[in-house]
């Protein structure tokens, strides 16, 4: 039976907690002008525990920031429960929530089974979810701390798998999603502002959430299947970095995408500067042979004409563009409902990576400890890397002069990106 219809957020949750560091003052008055706007009364401020004045157990193989949160979560829930609460609702100091969330809040409580333990304003599903109302999902395996409540009854539990956890509150949900009745508003009812991040202690744009986008599981796997990357290639100076560049995309694409997507380099030259059989299993070579400046789109056009007739979606990029995994996986979500995906934003999201740090990236493989903060926008207009369905290609077919897509590229549905995309540094530029 769905909860009483009557009940607002305020009455539901009577006890409201925003988690908050102490330096950052600025966040907790972002905050507060953002829970009077939507009419959210009686939030309480927890002052948090800061990673930085603290000192991890040994076994803790995660940032400091995230043991600051984690303890400042079990000390929200552990007063909670102390004070006698029947539920608590618990918030970051980073959550947006959408214009008409009073609205939405309450077209959605209507729905949620009575039986909750634990419902999510917003999450990163590591699972498909399970349809239970056309508003509420069930959660199977997801991520998230930025806005969730906790029932009563789920208290006990969430303090004694946290209180003397080694890994972080968000992986550590998948035991209380396992066991409990957990829940997860759809479209969200909330998402996190790109920002640096305390608890991670990076750049982090996690816009997919605003979209309610599902990055992992099945159905996503069926899209990543459906995919194929071109990547466009051309070292006629015999540049080793340029090189070591693409091998590195084409290592990267093949460790986090290994058995979905297919790769195709195409390169354009007199001769073949690289070996095929040093290529990935996932990686088929084709050689274009015309003369002349460096073509991008007729590489493009090359490896789309001896396609696989299967393949619904193409990524075509430069061989020095380097996106995150969950943009590439969002970005391809979002080509179900646009023609194509820009691939990352227009404006001051392109980052000229330094020697020292392309080299770093090559060898973690992933942004995390990468500080970008230093960086300014690099000239994006040269630079392709996008995403495309069948209709785009029918297009870019006879045209491929509309690379890089812009918005309303010959009438196509073109999604913008707002995420931002790496450009790795090379001795050839």
């Amino acid at each position: 039976m769905p909860t009483n219809a009557v009940e607002s957020i305020n009455e539901l949750f009577p006890w409201k907690v925003c988690i908050n560091l102490d330096r950052r003052a600025d966040r907790w008055r972002r905050m507060h002008e953002r829970f009077q706007r939507h009419e959210i009364r009686g939030v309480r401020r927890f002052s948090a525990l800061d990673g930085a004045q603290l000192r991890p157990p040994p076994q803790w193989r995660f940032s400091a920031g995230a043991y600051g949160c984690l303890l400042s979560h079990v000390q929200v829930v552990r007063e909670a429960r102390a004070r006698g609460m029947s539920r608590v609702f618990v918030l970051e100091d980073d959550v947006i929530f959408p214009e008409n969330f009073q609205a939405r809040f309450n077209l959605c409580i209507t729905q949620l089974p009575a039986d909750w333990d634990m419902v999510f304003f917003g999450v990163l599903h590591l699972e498909d979810p399970i349809g239970v109302a056309d508003n509420v999902v069930r959660i199977r395996k997801a991520y998230s701390t930025y806005a969730y409540a906790l029932n009563h009854t789920a208290f006990d539990d969430f303090l004694a798998l946290n209180s003397s956890a080694e890994n972080p509150l968000d992986k550590n949900h998948f035991g209380l999603q396992a066991r409990f009745n957990c829940y997860c508003f759809t479209p969200h009812l909330a998402w996190v502002e790109a920002d640096y991040s305390d608890a991670q202690q990076r750049l982090e744009n996690h816009w997919y959430l605003r979209y309610s986008l599902v990055l992992f599981g099945d159905s996503i796997n069926r899209l990543l299947a459906a995919t194929t990357v071109v990547i466009a290639y051309c070292n006629d100076s015999g540049d080793d970095s340029s090189e070591q560049n693409l091998l590195y995309l084409l290592q990267y694409y093949y460790e986090f995408f290994a058995g979905y997507l297919a790769v195709i380099v195409v390169e354009q030259g007199d001769k073949s500067s690289l070996d095929p059989r040093a290529l990935p299993a996932n990686c088929r070579y084709l050689r274009a042979a015309h003369k002349g400046p460096f073509d991008p789109q007729r590489c493009f056009r090359q490896a789309v004409a001896e396609r696989d007739g299967q393949m619904q979606y193409f990524i075509f990029s430069d061989s020095d563009i380097f996106l995150e995994p969950m943009d590439i996986r969002a970005n391809l979500r979002m080509c179900e409902h646009y023609d194509a995906a820009t691939g990352f934003g227009r404006l001051f999201a392109l980052f000229a990576l330094s020697v020292e740090d392309t080299l770093w990236l090559h060898k973690n493989k992933n942004t995390r400890g990468l500080n970008l903060g230093g960086y300014c926008a690099a000239d994006n207009n040269r630079h392709c890397c996008c995403i495309v369905g069948n209709r785009a290609l029918e297009a870019l077919a006879s045209n491929t002069s509309l690379l890089p897509l812009e918005k309303n590229s010959a009438q196509l549905s073109v999604f913008e990106s707002p995420n931002h995309a790496l450009r790795l540094h090379s001795g050839g530029r």
